[in-house]
């Protein structure tokens, strides 16, 4: 983790990661007092935006904005419309369950229930 603002590394780990850097980065919050009274905003690259994470973050008041790829969230961004709008995620749809039975995620996700989320820029990828 990086701040951008002071130009310095606030928290580093180095390991194997199978699929996706969720557990990493709910690690370095656990590990840093981000609500010690200093407002802040994440700032995410695309492998970072799994519902696990935002609903950790939302519950934790922390701001933050993740790269998606195109095909996230396809069906909610379908309503919306436009490349720019607002969209609830439903959480506990048992297709996006499914992956997490089994670990501490699943009932995280369960508990949310939905979220609201902001899709902003294309729709579509040109990839």
């Amino acid at each position: 983790m990086y701040d951008l603002l002071n130009d310095y590394v606030v928290d580093l780990s180095v390991h194997r990661c199978k699929f996706n850097e969720q557990n990493a980065a709910i690690a370095h919050l656990e590990r840093l007092d981000l609500l010690a009274g200093r407002p802040c905003v994440l700032v995410m690259d695309r492998g970072y935006g799994g519902l696990p994470l935002m609903i950790s973050l939302e519950r934790a008041g922390v701001g933050f904005a993740i790269r998606m790829r195109s095909t996230n969230f396809k069906a909610e961004r379908a309503l919306i419309g436009g490349p720019d709008g607002w969209a609830d995620v439903r959480c506990d749809l048992k297709a996006r369950l499914a992956p997490w039975r089994g670990a501490p995620e699943h009932g995280l996700m369960e508990s949310a229930g939905s979220m609201r989320l902001r899709s902003t820029g294309p729709t579509q990828s040109a990839s």
